[in-house]
Parts: structure tokens; sequence; C-alpha cells
């Protein structure tokens, strides 16, 4: 714990307000402490119930003196338990596979029940310590601070933890389950999720290869020749692409009817419609038998059109 406090201390109360565009991830856990000191007032608007709970957790740090340790699990579990699963040497694994769903944009409590975590713990970890939530949709600010070894490694390039929460935040869920299983970081107490093809592993295995590649004078020249035949590969893809739209369009054969024979009716090319005679109507016949006489319904309508005369 006294390395929590040290290493909040390198941060000054500017970069800890919303409007940093460098803030960094455990800014809670940071104005915890100057609220635990007393270099800070609570009145902020910013400051939440994180930043309090986090302060009241420090205070009683600093009154136990590292005795007692079991009555910081009593007074606040969940965040006692995110504190080992921060600074703990041998909780390294977990923090990676932790961090690298919250950047895929996972709630906490479904990364918790992947790995059968507290949800309590998750939840305040991610609000103590990786806050990236509210800015997963501004990748500067995900570089600059989850991924920030991408440029600050050294000869040996970048590390393949941040190469996995790299390929987490930029390919999402699908994409980081198919990497863990790729390079065997899938928890044995994770959901078991379907199996990938060898193919796709090693393709994963050597897209983690090449992007371990440091970037020096001695092997710059190798990665812009490299650089070269992928975006010449990336140009033929696009113009196939690109032919099948705006190449001429080919009329397909006409399939010609036969014509019309000649007792067929109406002009050429308009299919004729031929009717039959219909029979004449039954007559109508009165009550005593015989046929009703007919008369016109109207003058100058033909009489075979026409109603039956009723009589008394």
């Amino acid at each position: 714990m006294m390395l929590a406090r040290s290493s909040a201390r390198d941060v000054g109360l500017i970069e800890l307000q919303p409007l940093c565009p460098f803030r960094p991830l455990d800014w809670r856990w940071r104005t915890g402490l100057c609220l635990s000191t007393g270099g800070l007032r609570s009145r902020r608007k910013w400051i939440d119930g994180w930043v309090r709970r986090a302060a009241n957790y420090l205070r009683l740090v600093d009154r136990l003196r590292g005795r007692d340790a079991h009555r910081l699990v009593a007074r606040d579990p969940e965040l006692a338990g995110a504190s080992r699963l921060r600074y703990d040497a041998d909780r390294e694994r977990d923090r990676l596979l932790v961090e690298a769903w919250l950047l895929t944009g996972e709630c906490a409590i479904t990364v918790a029940m992947r790995y059968d975590l507290d949800p309590g713990v998750v939840a305040a970890y991610e609000a103590l310590y990786f806050d990236v939530r509210a800015r997963l949709s501004s990748p500067d600010h995900i570089l600059f601070t989850a991924l920030a070894p991408l440029f600050q490694s050294g000869p040996s390039g970048p590390d393949r933890d941040t190469l996995i929460k790299l390929l987490a935040y930029t390919g999402g869920p699908y994409v980081l389950e198919a990497v863990l299983r790729a390079l065997d970081e899938t928890s044995a107490r994770a959901r078991q999720a379907p199996d990938s093809s060898p193919a796709l592993d090693r393709q994963i295995r050597l897209l983690i290869s090449a992007l371990s590649i440091p970037v020096d004078e001695t092997t710059s020249a190798g990665l812009l020749k490299i650089h070269q035949i992928l975006d010449g590969i990336e140009r033929r893809r696009a113009r196939d692409q690109a032919d099948r739209i705006t190449q001429p369009i080919v009329p397909s054969a006409l399939v010609v009817a036969p014509a019309p024979s000649s007792a067929a009716l109406g002009p050429p090319g308009i299919p004729s419609v031929s009717c039959a005679p219909t029979a004449p109507p039954d007559p109508i016949l009165t009550s005593d038998g015989a046929p009703a006489a007919r008369v016109p319904l109207a003058p100058g309508v033909p009489s075979s059109v026409s109603r039956p005369r009723c009589t008394a």
C-alpha cells in the first residue's frame, strides 16, 4: 500500500481536473489521496462517491500503519480487493484480463462472470484505477493513457500485454477472445468459447510478433518495404472491387416470344384474348311454369338485356 501512496503523489491537482486531456485513469484514487491528506477540499463538483470512499479507505490505512489488515477487508472488502488486484505482483495476469475486457466496452458484471471474480471488486477497480468507459469514443485519450507503453517501448518493442489491450480496444470482444485463445491467455475459470482454427491462431501470433518489432535504424528499411508491399496489395484489392462497380453492364440474351398465330386478335406484339361465346341465359318462368315476357330496360337498349315482367 505504500507503493500506492507514493505513486499517487506524482500527479498534481491540475492533471486531476475533468478538462485535462492527460487525466490519468486512476484519477479517483489520486484525488482520494489528496483528500485524505488534507490537500484538497471535497466541495468540488467533480468529486463523487468513489473519491470519498477511497479517501476514507486511505485514512484507515494511515491509522493502521500496516497492522490488522483484516480490518481493511472488513471495512470495505470491494475496495480492498480492487487494491490487491492493482498492486499485488501475483495478480498481474488477472489485471491484464480485466483491463483488456474493459477496453472492449464490456461491463464490470460481464467481466467478473468470465473469471469468477466479485463484480463489486471489478467495478471498484474500474472506477478507481482504470476509468476508460467514458473515453472509449476518444482514441487519442485511450492511446496516451491506457496504451501509453506503445510510445514508451524500448529496444525490444512494445510488450505483449500492451499489444493485447491494443487489439482489444481496436477489435472488440470477439477479437480479444480469439487473441486470448491463440496466446493461451484464457483462464481455466473462464467460459468456454468455440474452438478457433489453427490457421487463425497462427495468424494472430504472427500479428503479435509483427507488432512487437521495434522501429529503429536497423529495422526501418525492412518495415518500409513491408509497408510498400501491403500498400500494393490494398491498392489492387480496391481496384478489383471498384471494377465490379464501374465496369460496363453487359446485357443478357433476350428471349423472343414466338409470333402469334393468324387467328389471334389485336395488333402485333400484344397478346390477344379469345372469348368463347357464352350460352344464352336460362328463361325466367312464371308461377304457372310459362316463360315470362321480356321488356326492354330502357329506350335504345337491346331487348336481349331485359328483365321479367311482374304480373299479379
